[in-house]
């Protein structure tokens, strides 16, 4: 039986390579006080066992209070990846990354949602995904302990 061409061409936009079942996973990472990384800067958010996961968004969220802007700032700055690797982390895998150097995103604003771009959207089975707050820095008072919520929106197969 032949599928109807508007149900093939919804399916495709509400289910990119088959990934039909969407979810949110979400956490807190802290910039280091006095290294460009360390305890609380990278979170292991996700381990994708079962069956490879597709990206659709990463959001950083700054929280009012503990962090305020991260300012734009091209020689203090702090950048956030999301990878993912093996045991052991014998491959790892860069799938979203942002900053707030001048050049890039520009400053974390409190309360506002930052989107990072998403390079490499499918995650593999077997790898961990995980989120780190670098600094550029190992200590500026603009960049120490800066709270961010992290959410990653992602699509895995039904």
């Amino acid at each position: 039986m032949a599928v109807a061409t508007h149900v093939s061409r919804v399916s495709k936009d509400y289910a990119p390579f088959g990934f039909s079942v969407m979810e949110t996973a979400s956490g807190r990472i802290t910039t280091h006080a006095s290294a460009t990384t360390g305890p609380g800067a990278n979170l292991v958010l996700l381990i994708v066992d079962d069956d490879d996961i597709y990206i659709e968004s990463v959001q950083v969220n700054p929280i009012t209070g503990s962090t305020g802007v991260i300012a734009a700032d091209n020689t203090n700055f702090v950048t956030v990846n999301v990878t993912s690797f093996t045991s052991g982390r014998a491959v790892s895998a860069t799938h979203a990354t942002g900053d707030t150097r001048a050049a890039s995103l520009n400053a974390f604003a409190s309360d506002t949602f930052e989107s990072l771009t998403v390079a490499t959207p499918v995650v593999p089975a077997g790898r961990v995904l995980e989120i780190a707050a670098v600094k550029s820095v190992a200590s500026d008072a603009s960049i120490n302990s800066k709270v961010m919520d992290v959410l990653v929106r992602y699509r895995r197969k039904a």
